[in-house]
């Protein structure tokens, strides 16, 4: 069970929301120069992102199908294209998983779970 990335996510957004609190104060009681407004600018849109992402919580691909799919179709790069991994899925599937041996690493990487979905973590 990994729960790193998600604590992560929560610790960036207390961090990131601190900040962003101090510039709103700091923006109530004397105003913002236009550096600070610009960081608070960025500070909203980054906080938005991790909140979007801590909401999506786990991905939604199944650890058990990317081993599999890995093993029985790896090498027309079936399990890139299972994770999101479009573009390297193409990549792979051109060089028919790399002549074997990128099919065989990604097996490996998924196996491990170091080969992680796009969009997270995977729900197993």
């Amino acid at each position: 069970v990994v729960e790193a990335p998600q604590t992560t996510i929560d610790a960036s957004l207390m961090v990131l929301e601190d900040v962003r609190q101090s510039l709103l104060v700091k923006e109530a009681a004397e105003g913002l120069t236009k550096k600070e407004q610009r960081m608070l600018k960025k500070l909203n849109r980054k906080i938005k992102k991790l909140e979007k992402k801590a909401a999506s919580g786990r991905g939604n691909r199944s650890w058990i199908a990317a081993v599999i799919l890995s093993f029985v179709f790896g090498v027309i790069a079936v399990d890139r294209f299972y994770l999101g991994y479009i573009g390297t899925g193409v990549l792979k599937l051109l060089t028919l998983g790399g002549l074997g041996i990128w099919a065989l690493i990604d097996f490996i990487l998924i196996l491990v779970r170091e080969l992680n979905p796009k969009n997270g973590e995977y729900t197993d």
